[in-house]
């Protein structure tokens, strides 16, 4: 997080927003699953209006994350809901339902999912590194 913060702190800026946004939507449900943590570190935000908070990565960079790619199938667990903020963009085409089928599958039938992710049009005003 250091790092970003001194690489690009209006971009750190950004993403607490997101994840605010997300915790509003979220608050009050029991079980809540967010794909692609990276680190986890925004996830505090979400934690703390959650009653518990699964974070999982393809490739977690904290051991407070688990480790799951969830192109290779659902999250085992009772979901109340699911979130990803920034990771679809990074999903290759053809398998752009795959990862969405996977995380519906993970969460209750009338299960809330949430996918953020940058429109084209925003690409011209986003930073070098949000463009990776």
């Amino acid at each position: 997080m250091r790092e970003e913060w001194l690489r690009d702190p209006k971009h750190v800026g950004f993403v607490l927003a997101r994840y605010k946004h997300v915790s509003k939507w979220l608050a009050g449900m029991n079980c809540v699953l967010e794909v692609g943590a990276g680190d986890g570190w925004a996830s505090e935000i979400v934690l703390r209006e959650v009653g518990l908070l699964t974070l999982t990565d393809k490739d977690p960079r904290s051991p407070d994350v688990r480790a799951h790619d969830i192109l290779a199938g659902p999250v085992n667990g009772e979901f109340d809901s699911a979130y990803c903020l920034d990771v679809l963009e990074h999903i290759e085409p053809q398998l752009t339902w795959t990862f969405l089928e996977n995380m519906a599958d993970s969460i209750r039938k009338k299960g809330l999912c949430i996918v953020g992710m940058p429109s084209v049009e925003s690409l011209p005003y986003a930073s070098e590194p949000a463009r990776l």
